[in-house]
């Protein structure tokens, strides 16, 4: 069915609102069509052997982004290639995420608000006289911290509420330097100084989650180290880099998740042994948040997905902000094979190459990595990415299994003695769907999100 049938069908769907983007938050999106226009595909088949041969020599590599970025290379490398570069072109005429939303759902385009702005829209939508229940669409997670303070001013005990996450990021990290909610911040927000009643999140990696629920880390010789420590240590020698600055935010989140133990619940694998995500084990993570929730003597349940959560390579969802189509972006585009040749001299081999020659070795895997870290925001500096590669999780969780999980909430929620959403003047506020930004292949990820908005509606 085209967009423009698609979206008459979905039409009286009123109760899906797409939010505004906050002043700033505009994706820009020329950078990337730049890249588009001169994505190569010899290159791309190229650079994606040469990565995978150099990931089979880096496993004893300390570096935290080179091995990550080889990582998500290798996700990369399991599709179909011709599949992959049709997708890339198809990115040259591709709208915006909020575009194909508002083509699915009608309305008028949101235009860009500030801080005051987006809480006087949320506070007008709540006094709209209505027994509906609504969801939102948002570009940007750190909404929900908005949404919750209007919720409070319009008279609800957020103590009562517990706000469920699907994030593949703890999103309680603290920014340097920002004060304000964003996608980052919003759930220490949440906490403090609103004071909701818990928080749960599910879809956070294991192994990030026992760094910030123990504040160890497993150095490549087994011997458990403390991040605190760490962090202390390169501070007092000067030491300011990619490593260091997320020993810093790993240091922190576990001094916040104490603090809040009871009211902060990350430790839901969603894994099987495998390393597969699975409806089982999606459900089983469920059960056990909301009795936790019950348990702490919430009563509201508040659903928040952010679009990140879904397997983006197996959903085809390019409108997200971390996703791996600008890592697939950046492999068509640099020719990782000329600087491999200035480097490599006489060794025909990978294998030799890095045994003889190991700085020169490491120098093209620390190319590969800063220039991923920059091409993947290419409107911010590296710097500034806060560092979220780390808790990309082996695949993410499967756009079925998502629909599935969220077709079953309510009932679940009632297993427990719990409400699905928070009631305020005679409406019923669900949850939000987040993280709809960039440009958006055949408006596939806009639909996902209206499907999970409308599965937690009419479920």
């Amino acid at each position: 069915m085209k967009n423009r049938e698609l979206g008459e069908t979905l039409r009286p769907h009123s109760e899906i609102i797409i939010t505004p983007r906050l002043e700033g938050d505009a994706t820009d999106v020329l950078p990337i069509l730049e890249l588009i226009k001169v994505f190569n595909p010899s290159l791309f088949r190229g650079n994606l052997g040469l990565i995978q041969a150099c990931r089979k020599e880096c496993t004893t590599q300390d570096s935290r982004w080179i091995t990550l970025v080889l990582e998500e290379t290798n996700l990369c490398s399991q599709l179909d290639k011709s599949q992959i570069i049709r997708i890339v072109k198809g990115l040259k005429k591709a709208p915006d995420g909020l575009d194909s939303a508002i083509n699915l759902i009608g309305g008028n385009y949101p235009a860009n608000v500030n801080e005051i702005g987006l809480s006087t829209f949320y506070a007008d939508v709540l006094d709209t006289n209505s027994d509906r229940s609504v969801c939102f669409i948002t570009s940007n997670h750190g909404h929900d911290a908005y949404l919750a303070h209007t919720l409070e001013q319009a008279g609800v005990d957020l103590g009562q509420v517990g706000w469920l996450v699907f994030d593949r990021h703890p999103d309680f990290y603290i920014p340097i330097g920002n004060t304000l909610p964003d996608k980052s911040n919003f759930l220490n927000i949440l906490l403090d100084p609103l004071g909701i009643g818990a928080i749960g999140v599910i879809g956070i990696n294991q192994e990030l989650i026992q760094q910030i629920i123990t504040g160890k880390l497993t150095a490549s010789t087994g011997e458990e180290l403390d991040i605190l420590s760490l962090a202390k240590d390169a501070k007092n020698r000067g030491q300011v880099n990619d490593t260091t600055i997320h020993q810093a935010q790993l240091g922190l989140m576990h001094k916040i998740y104490k603090f809040y133990q009871g009211r902060l619940n990350i430790d839901h694998n969603i894994f099987d042994t495998q390393g597969q995500t699975t409806q089982e084990c999606l459900t089983e993570a469920l059960s056990r948040q909301l009795q936790l929730f019950s348990q702490a003597g919430i009563r509201q349940v508040f659903c928040s997905i952010c679009l990140d959560v879904i397997d983006d390579l197996e959903a085809q969802t390019t409108a997200i902000d971390y996703s791996s189509w600008n890592t697939i972006l950046l492999l068509g585009v640099q020719d990782l094979y000329c600087l491999w040749n200035s480097l490599k001299g006489p060794y025909s081999d990978i294998k030799t190459f890095a045994q003889a020659r190991p700085s020169a070795f490491n120098r093209f895997l620390q190319e590969i990595s800063l220039t991923t870290q920059a091409l993947r925001h290419p409107i911010k500096e590296a710097q500034n990415l806060d560092l979220n590669l780390h808790t990309r999780t082996p695949r993410g969780v499967t756009r079925e299994q998502m629909i599935n999980l969220m077709q079953s909430m309510q009932t679940m929620c009632h297993a427990y003695n719990l409400e699905l959403g928070i009631v305020v003047n005679g409406k019923r506020i669900i949850g939000s769907i987040n993280e709809l930004t960039g440009l958006d292949f055949e408006g596939k990820t806009a639909k996902l999100a209206f499907d999970c908005a409308s599965c937690l509606l009419h479920n």
